[in-house]
């Protein structure tokens, strides 16, 4: 995200590549970011769940 705010992304294409022998696609990824953000750096295509509220909690050891 930082690199696509500072214009450094522009014309070009990313790959994330993990190196992992994974037979099946496991992966999920997570941000978070206003609607005003998602619009302006056109990731809609990319949310497939969104949520409104989280809770965390501790648990014991």
């Amino acid at each position: 995200m930082k690199m696509h705010e500072k214009g450094l992304l522009q014309n070009k294409k990313l790959a994330i590549i993990e190196p992992d022998n994974k037979n099946a696609n496991d992966r999920n990824f997570c941000f978070w970011s206003t609607d005003e953000e998602v619009i302006n750096l056109n990731l809609s295509d990319l949310i497939n769940t969104k949520l409104q509220h989280i809770k965390v909690a501790d648990r014991e050891k």
